[in-house]
């Protein structure tokens, strides 16, 4: 993959616009309004011109987001069967619901059989019944976004 690390802010503006481009062309015209970094890799620089572009943006360092956050960097848990183990979901779950704040999660596939970044139907349902448990709506980010965004 091409590193947003190796980009200047000139071929990484020309990238975001093609994916752009590619995304609207198929799907109606959709414009995106959130952004995952390309394996959590994000500089001072490229967080200024996502910033520009996107209402906010995730990264794969894990945490609940509470009070005050970095739009351009938000905390998130892997999806991944190799990371959910690791993973006390019940204390994730208690602890967004106590800080009044919002846990974003992030995966790549669902399947009986899935990559090294998918997890399992299983596991996906273990997280929304934990989520569940806890007192916490689920949402799409986006419109999550909007709702953490509402005063």
């Amino acid at each position: 993959h091409t590193s947003v690390l190796r980009m200047d802010a000139d071929a990484l503006g020309l990238s975001l616009d093609a994916n752009a481009a590619w995304v609207a062309e198929r799907l109606d015209g959709h414009r995106m309004t959130t952004f995952a970094w390309p394996y959590g890799d994000a500089t001072i620089g490229a967080k200024r011109v996502v910033r520009a572009r996107f209402a906010m943006a995730r990264g794969v360092r894990d945490g609940v987001n509470a009070g005050r956050e970095d739009r351009a960097l938000i905390k998130s848990i892997g999806l991944e069967s190799r990371r959910l183990p690791d993973y006390d979901l019940e204390a994730l779950m208690a602890e967004t619901a106590a800080s009044k704040g919002w846990l974003n999660a992030y995966g790549h596939d669902v399947s009986d059989r899935p990559t090294a970044y998918g997890c399992t139907p299983d596991d996906l349902d273990r997280v929304l019944r934990a989520a569940k448990a806890a007192g916490l709506e689920v949402l799409p980010v986006g419109e999550a976004w909007g709702v953490v965004q509402t005063p």
